[in-house]
């Protein structure tokens, strides 16, 4: 459970009072998510999601809350953002923003069933056809443009020379050709909601950018069909299938997408990285970039033409 923030009661009812809530009966941390603090606040009749954007600063967040708005003009399932009495979409504790959002009643599924898993696919397609908003970046928020940061730490050297050499070969392999639009650009399993066996919504879109749609299916193949190190290509199939029920891939995007998915579990594994080692140092965490190391060797182990045709055959 990420709880980087935490906030005393009196400290979360001065927070709901900006937003006019009153009389709250429970408050509690919200297991799961590894990067921001949220609390669950609970009413007689309302139940919110209050989160502390530990990476976000003011600006970040209000293009959040922008894109949030924006998803649901296109109404895509996903939380919905509350306003505080003064009209503004953030509120701050400190120097750090705050949201707060409608509860979306759900739950996450660490292990997900084929049929769901498709169900997943074919709703990321569904958010690939939203146009893309003003307010998100062009860069991903740990994709190869920020390899470099943690190169040089000499914190795990043998790591940040696999880091380097496989920065050399992303870096030279990436078609300008490949469609790209809005992307979620996080799409694990604790991001998806589901309620009576149905996709509920698809939450957290703080990594949200305009970047290449086959880097967000494999970011979310990593995130919902991986079983250790190693990728379930039924279940890869599944998602695929579920995808192009909306958007057929093309050519140039079917050919690079074991690339990819190879190039989202290193950036991943750059994330916790820096995250556990750097940002917020977790000696009990400290190794968790080497899932996906091993995840990004055995994918580049498959070869291409069984892959090729394990997942679109």
């Amino acid at each position: 459970m990420a709880l980087y923030t935490q906030l005393a009661r009196a400290d979360i009812d001065k927070i709901a009072d900006q937003y006019g809530i009153k009389k709250i009966v429970d408050v509690s941390p919200i297991k799961g998510g590894n990067a921001n603090t949220s609390y669950c606040i609970r009413t007689k009749s309302n139940q919110y999601v209050l989160t502390i954007l530990e990476e976000k600063d003011v600006k970040q967040a209000k293009e959040l809350a922008r894109l949030l708005k924006w998803l649901k003009k296109y109404d895509f399932k996903t939380s919905i953002i509350c306003s505080t009495r003064a009209g503004r979409k953030i509120s701050q504790i400190g120097s750090k923003p705050i949201i707060l959002k409608k509860w979306v009643p759900g739950g996450v599924i660490q292990k997900l069933s084929t049929k769901k898993i498709k169900r997943v696919g074919k709703s990321l397609a569904e958010l690939h056809q939203i146009p893309v908003p003003k307010c998100i970046p062009a860069t991903h928020a740990f994709g190869m443009e920020t390899f470099a940061e943690v190169i040089g730490k000499k914190i795990d050297p043998e790591y940040e020379s696999w880091l380097k050499v496989r920065l050399k070969k992303i870096s030279g392999n990436i078609s300008e050709k490949l469609p790209r639009g809005l992307i979620h650009g996080d799409l694990f399993y604790d991001n998806i909601l589901f309620k009576n066996g149905k996709l509920k919504a698809i939450i957290d879109f703080e990594e949200s950018c305009n970047y290449y749609y086959v880097f967000d299916i494999a970011m979310g193949i990593i995130g919902v069909c991986r079983e250790m190190d190693r990728l379930n290509l039924k279940k890869v199939k599944a998602f695929l299938k579920g995808y192009e029920q909306v958007r057929p891939l093309g050519g140039r995007e079917k050919e690079s997408l074991q690339f990819f998915i190879e190039y989202s579990a290193t950036a991943t594994s750059r994330w916790r990285y820096w995250k556990y080692n750097i940002d917020s140092p977790n000696l009990q965490l400290k190794n968790k970039h080497w899932e996906m190391v091993e995840l990004a060797k055995e994918v580049n182990k498959i070869k291409r033409k069984k892959f090729f045709k394990k997942v679109f055959g």
